[in-house]
């Protein structure tokens, strides 16, 4: 049942309608799932398409590839790990195996590190003395597309990734479909409907090589064509990129679980992967998460929890969580009541266009000091949030 806070008509916490930030290189082919709107001001949720490998203007959330291994202590902030496959070593003198543990595989161990010019140096020792290590020629691809330690370079990089997925390389299959997603993004280019063609065919042949994020971006493509038949199937690489940990795979199943696209309507199921990509920290997910525990939806009600989830996705600075968390500062449900605190967070949000009038009118009696409190937090907060100190 769902749960109101008082005073107020639009006080109910809906379902957030969150919004992930798309790449920017594969909107044209982004997927608006349907869903109850936030305050019924908000479109549908988008899901990106994840993997952009460091194109020209993608603006999106990077996922790194699975992780095998921990990253290495020292990585620089932010490092893309790029885990290292056995490589067969029967066919020669010549073959350089890849031991499980990626330390032993120097040009790997070295792009972990920062220390781009040996990594470039020992991949192409590598790919000149193996042909067949396509591990190899997709970190130089990498390498070439990112611009680390040499000159960008993507026909370089596509180059690379092309003999990395003629030597049955599925992450480099994978970066050579992601680009060529990038290159049909204009769809009134010439070829841009070829060149989709081909993305789906490089996605469907990662994916079928057991590639996580192969899988949730094929299911995309087949989602944006919006063939019926194609739903089912879709779901069922969602549920493959889930089970491996992807978070936007997994916020993308409970959302189709929780509306009951492809797929019978189940929120306790909805709910289960919506935790999972909270805890694997998708904010979409957290805010999501958080309004279902709020309102007892698939779970049972957990203000407390709630509320906590909330704040954590405050702190990231998302504007929906900073209203939800100021409106419940304000009725005292899931935390003490605060008013001071509650304006701070509803300054941020304004700040970012989510304007709330039942917030406005519930903190007009503030005192001046208790707002200058309040702007002194906020400013404080969104600095932290600016500087890369939230959690």
């Amino acid at each position: 049942m769902t749960r109101e806070l008082p005073d107020g008509p639009s006080s109910v916490l809906p379902r957030a309608g969150v919004r992930q930030a798309a790449v920017a290189v594969a909107a044209s082919l982004l997927l608006g799932l349907p869903a109850a709107a936030q305050d019924g001001k908000d479109k549908a949720p988008a899901i990106p398409f994840t993997g952009d490998f460091g194109l020209p203007g993608a603006s999106g959330p990077r996922n790194a590839l699975p992780r095998t291994q921990p990253a290495p202590t020292g990585a620089p902030p932010g490092a893309r790990f790029l885990p290292s496959p056995v490589m067969p070593s029967d066919s020669g003198a010549d073959d350089i195996p890849t031991l499980p543990d990626f330390t032993a595989d120097y040009a790997f161990a070295d792009y972990q590190r920062g220390f781009y010019k040996s990594a470039f140096e020992g991949a192409s020792l590598r790919a000149a003395r193996n042909p067949r290590d396509g591990a190899a020629m997709t970190l130089l691809g990498e390498i070439y597309a990112q611009g680390l330690g040499v000159a960008k370079d993507l026909t370089q990089a596509t180059a690379w990734y092309r003999r990395a997925d003629a030597a049955g390389d599925r992450n480099g299959t994978f970066a050579l479909a992601m680009l060529a997603v990038a290159e049909s993004a204009d769809g009134a280019a010439a070829g841009a409907e070829e060149k989709r063609k081909a993305a789906v065919a490089l996605l469907e042949k990662a994916a079928a090589a057991g590639h996580p994020l192969a899988a949730y971006n094929l299911a995309l493509s087949l989602l944006a064509a919006r063939r019926a038949d194609d739903v089912s199937r879709a779901v069922s690489l969602l549920e493959k990129a889930a089970a491996a940990e992807v978070p936007d795979a997994q916020y993308a199943l409970a959302v189709m679980l929780r509306e009951g696209q492809g797929v019978g309507r189940d929120a306790a199921r909805a709910a289960q992967w919506m935790a999972r990509a909270a805890a694997n920290g998708n904010i979409a997910a957290q805010v999501e998460l958080a309004i279902m525990l709020f309102n007892g939806n698939g779970v049972e009600v957990n203000e407390e929890r709630a509320a906590r989830l909330f704040a954590v996705a405050a702190a990231r600075g998302n504007a929906i969580a900073q209203n939800r968390l100021a409106r419940i500062l304000v009725a005292g449900r899931g935390l003490p009541k605060d008013l001071v605190q509650a304006a701070a967070w509803h300054l941020m949000a304004s700040a970012q266009g989510r304007t709330d009038t039942w917030l406005d009118t519930a903190l007009k009696n503030l005192t001046p000091e208790e707002r200058k409190r309040a702007e002194l937090l906020a400013r404080e907060r969104t600095d932290d949030i600016n500087f890369g100190l939230a959690p």
